[in-house]
């Protein structure tokens, strides 16, 4: 079976928090991405795990920060993060037979 193919991969990543984050406001991410294909596995069986790093090649690529199946596309919307700085997200699609894609970017 081959690797799920991620085409094209990011189409957007995008927080909004209206002016400055107050003490305890949290910023959910709203993250978008090509959908995976597979010949052996259907689209919405297809789980795509999702890593998050405060640096550049820093993921855990041991355990994903979230996984989730396509509902209304290929995206998640993040928990609120606490703080607001610069983050890297990679997501991974993990197809039927356990063939996970080796995106890093």
């Amino acid at each position: 079976m081959e690797r799920p193919d991620l085409l094209g991969a990011w189409q957007s990543a995008s927080a909004c928090t209206p002016g400055p984050q107050r003490p305890g406001q949290t910023t959910p991410f709203t993250l978008t991405w090509t959908a995976a294909t597979d010949p052996q596995t259907p689209s919405a069986k297809i789980v795509y795990e999702v890593f998050v790093s405060t640096t550049s090649g820093g993921e855990d690529f041991s355990k994903p920060s979230w996984t989730t199946v396509l509902r209304r596309g290929p995206a998640l919307r993040t928990p609120g993060s606490p703080r607001h700085g610069t983050f890297y997200f990679v997501v991974r699609a993990l197809d039927g037979a356990g063939n996970l894609d080796a995106n890093r970017v």
